[in-house]
Order: C-alpha cells, then sequence, then structure tokens
C-alpha cells in the first residue's frame, strides 16, 4: 500500500453538551464512601529464578466460566527472562504454570497480552530473542491443561531489528492475530498485523507504513464475526510532531478493505491509545486529540461506521489539571456506552459517553497515577460501572494499589481501597482490572514481597464485588474489606 491510498479525514468538533455532570474527588483516596468488597482470594506468583528475581505481570484475561490466563515475565537465570503464563481456577487455585524460553538461546522471552476462551484455551503473544535475529515476535497457544499446543515466531524487514507483539485475539475457528510494533528498513517503527491458524501455521503478514515512513505505533487488534480484522495505532504524518490516529479493516484473507487516518483538527500530534470493536463491527479508537478551538489537548474516543466512514468523536479534558497527558483505558458497555480513562501528572479523570457519543459525565481523581507499564487499568461491568485501578503514595510504605469504582450513571466515586506489601520500600503497582461474568472484580499487578527491594512477584486479587449486599453489609461498612488489604 502506497502512502497516497491513505485517507486522511480531520475529525469534527462536538459542540459541549448543555449539561453535563462534571465530578471532582480531591479527599485523600484512601476514604471509601460505600462499601467495598472483600477479597475472596489472594494469588501470588513466584517464579523459579534465584532470590530477588523479577516477575512481571504484563496481562490477564478472564473467560465466561471465570477461569483466568495471566501472562508477564520471569527470570530463570542471570540476565534471561521466560515468557511466563499461569493459569487459575475461578477460586483462585492455579491449575498450571509455564515457562517458555526460546530452544536456541536464553535470552529475553515475555508475554506482553493474552487472550482467553471459554474452552480453556489461551493465547499469549510478546516477544522472544534469537541470537541471530534479535528480538522477534511470539505468539503461544496452550490447551486448557497447559499443554504447549504451538508457538510461532515472525522477524521483520531489518536484520537484528527489535518486533514485539502488542495485543493478541482470536476468532471462533481457533484462528490467532497478533499485532506488533516492527523496525522498518529505511521507514522507522511500523506495524505488522499476523495471522495464525489453529494449528500454528502463519496464513500470512500486512505491515503498515504511514506517510512519513517514521514513528508508526500500533495499540490493538479485534476480529468480527466474518472475520473481519481491525488495527489501530498512530500515524507519522508529516514533520514537526504531527501524528494522526490510523485505523486499517483487513478481510479474512488478509487484503486491505480499508484505512482511515483521523486528525484531531489541528494537525497535532494525536496518539492513539486503545481499541475496541462491538458486535456490530463498529471500531471505537480511545485517544488524546489536539482539538480546536485553541489548539487545547482532549481526551476523547472516535467511533467508525463498519465501511471505515466517520460516526462520532467524543472529548473531554481538565486543561488546568494537565488533563490530558496521556490516554490510558477504553471500556465498552452491553449499553452501547464508552468509558474512556486519561492521565494527568498526579490525577487521573474518567470520562462515560452514551451510545450516541454524548458526554455524560467525567470524575477527576486528585492525586493518585496509573502506572506506566499498566496494560488495562480500566473496566467496566455489565451495569455500566467503571473501576480503575491506580496507585497511591503511602506514608512508611511506598506505593500501593489504589482500585476505585465509579457509579454508571453519574460517575460518583463508590469507594476506594489500597492494596499493598508492607515495608517501607514495598512499592507495588497494579496493571490489569478486570471483570468476570458475576461481576466481581479481578486486579493485578507487581509487588516487593516484604519490602524486598530487588525483588518482584506479582498477584492477582479476586474481590467478590456480586457478593457485596448478600450479607447484609450496609452503605458506609468497610469492614467486609479483608485485612490483607494492609
Amino acid at each position: 500500500m502506497t502512502p497516497e491510498s491513505h485517507r486522511r479525514r480531520p475529525l469534527p468538533r462536538r459542540a459541549a453538551p448543555a449539561v453535563l455532570l462534571c465530578l471532582v474527588l480531591l479527599a485523600a483516596p484512601a476514604l471509601a464512601l460505600g462499601p467495598a468488597p472483600p477479597i475472596v482470594w489472594e494469588a501470588t506468583f513466584e517464579g523459579e529464578g534465584t532470590p530477588f528475581a523479577t516477575d512481571v505481570l504484563s496481562d490477564l484475561a478472564v473467560n465466561g466460566v471465570g477461569e483466568i490466563c495471566a501472562t508477564g515475565l520471569s527470570a530463570v537465570e542471570s540476565g534471561a527472562t521466560a515468557a511466563a503464563t499461569v493459569y487459575y481456577e475461578p477460586d483462585g487455585t492455579e491449575r498450571w504454570r509455564h515457562l517458555y524460553v526460546a530452544p536456541e538461546t536464553a535470552g529475553v522471552e515475555e508475554g506482553l497480552a493474552v487472550f482467553l476462551d471459554d474452552t480453556g484455551r489461551c493465547r499469549v503473544a510478546g516477544r522472544r530473542s534469537s541470537a541471530e535475529t534479535g528480538p522477534d515476535v511470539l505468539v503461544l497457544e496452550y490447551g486448557p491443561q497447559g499443554d504447549l499446543l504451538w508457538s510461532a515466531s515472525w522477524d521483520g524487514e531489518t536484520s537484528g531489528g527489535f518486533d514485539v507483539a502488542v495485543d493478541v485475539t482470536a476468532d471462533a475457528a481457533g484462528n490467532v492475530y497478533a499485532v506488533a510494533l516492527t523496525a522498518g528498513d529505511g521507514t522507522g517503527w511500523d506495524f505488522v498485523t499476523l495471522k495464525v491458524d489453529a494449528t500454528g501455521e502463519q496464513l500470512w503478514a500486512r505491515t503498515f507504513d504511514g506517510p512519513l515512513a517514521a514513528e508508526d505505533r500500533p495499540v490493538g487488534v479485534e476480529v468480527d464475526a466474518d472475520g473481519n480484522v481491525y488495527v489501530a495505532g498512530t500515524a507519522s504524518v508529516s514533520n514537526p510532531f504531527a501524528d494522526d490516529l490510523v485505523v486499517i479493516k483487513y478481510d479474512p484473507d488478509g487484503n486491505e478493505l480499508w484505512s482511515e487516518l483521523l486528525d484531531g483538527g489541528v494537525g497535532g500530534a494525536d496518539k492513539a491509545a486503545a481499541l475496541a470493536l462491538d458486535a456490530d463491527g463498529h471500531p471505537y479508537v480511545a485517544a488524546r486529540l489536539l482539538q480546536p478551538p485553541g489548539a487545547e489537548w482532549q481526551a476523547g474516543v472516535v467511533k467508525l461506521l463498519p465501511d471505515g466512514s466517520h460516526d462520532w468523536t467524543g472529548t473531554f479534558g481538565h486543561p488546568a489539571a494537565g488533563i490530558p497527558e496521556d490516554v490510558r483505558g477504553l471500556a465498552l458497555g452491553i449499553d452501547g456506552a464508552v468509558t474512556v480513562l486519561a492521565t494527568g501528572s498526579d490525577d487521573v479523570v474518567t470520562g462515560r459517553f452514551d451510545a450516541a457519543g454524548t458526554l455524560v459525565w467525567d470524575h477527576l481523581h486528585d492525586n493518585v497515577s496509573i502506572a506506566d507499564l499498566a496494560a488495562r487499568p480500566l473496566a467496566v461491568d455489565s451495569d455500566g460501572n467503571a473501576y480503575v485501578v491506580a496507585y497511591d503514595f503511602v506514608p512508611d510504605r511506598g506505593y500501593d494499589f489504589f482500585t476505585y469504582r465509579l457509579e454508571a450513571a453519574d460517575g460518583a466515586f463508590a469507594w476506594g481501597q489500597t492494596f499493598g506489601e508492607e515495608g517501607e520500600e514495598a512499592d507495588d503497582f497494579p496493571g490489569v482490572v478486570a471483570v468476570d461474568a458475576r461481576g466481581d472484580l479481578l486486579v493485578g499487578g507487581t509487588v516487593k514481597p516484604g519490602g524486598i527491594t530487588f525483588e518482584n512477584d506479582w498477584t492477582i486479587l479476586k474481590y467478590g464485588a456480586s457478593q457485596l449486599f448478600a450479607d447484609g453489609f450496609e452503605t458506609g461498612d468497610t469492614s467486609a474489606w479483608s485485612s490483607t488489604s494492609g
């Protein structure tokens, strides 16, 4: 595809709604206004490396029966890491674990994204090391009992270049799709979309290089019920520092159906953050957009139709608080509503749009932050309530997980609580939040056990949100919160 084939569209500026509910919470975040759900279980992964080794959680997924597959990295020997994958039963029992190290070399292997279906098949994507080709794209598939069904790798056009997958998904036929960042041959950073069949055989690979042949970075891949593949990211379009959002649609055979370059309106450094797809094949892209008038940064979401035409763009921001400095999360509700998460220097703002793209509310939470490596810090439940995992500084303890809930109707702060290991040096950073089919909450991240400075484990917590009122807890009662939260 030549650069001239890209369609570039300025995004329309949506007029501010006549009534907008904006909530700003400046109180200490550890103060819960309602009942916090109990911790049902806590599962900690400690790898097989030497003492003071590093184990880092990158992503987790939960299927329709409540089983969980988590991936990340685990130190196996000095200077080497494995792509670690762990499977948990709904009650937190570890069913299996696997540490993948490329057969021909012990280098840096890492799982960065995971997709889990209801049959218990777990797909992992990330990177592997090769002495000849450098870091390559890695895709793994595990069976329900932890048997490695196949592994696949992909090396880009540049010998020894850096190639790493950032997202993975699968279709009903068992085909697996990954999108990856790749070092182009004289084209800067590009991104590649891979389709692998159910046996691990690569069917096709399609590379995207933007108009400037410079810094193009992917954020997500999705597949619809017909096998069409959607990819989103950021493309460099002109100097200096002019970037657009890009969305590409491929048919099941890898033929490009359309690609759209989407400009915030003033030719600035717009930045894609996340991709989601609804059941009708509408792609949504969360992004930071430079919007007129006044060229202010806004957090927002762009919705396209299945043919690539623009449906709506919704935005919000708090310029006085430096928000958005970045956009970090996107979640679709079953009612068509869309929730977006953005950050400032020490603040987090969450905004909810209805199905027509009108901003219903936004909520600014002060003095908390999203971890740099957090993959999925936002989730919504079936009622549209939003859950955010951030980190908060606790005196004499360091940084702890801080999980909080915002009500769907008005963005009101419902509850929030901290979790962390004891010890002044125990900096604990959450990275992922998910909601299972029962409405229970899963939170995962990396912790320093016992305050040990040079060791990391990963921890996954399950909060019994679906049982919050089952035992007669009254509003304001936080006694159900486990004492292990510290």
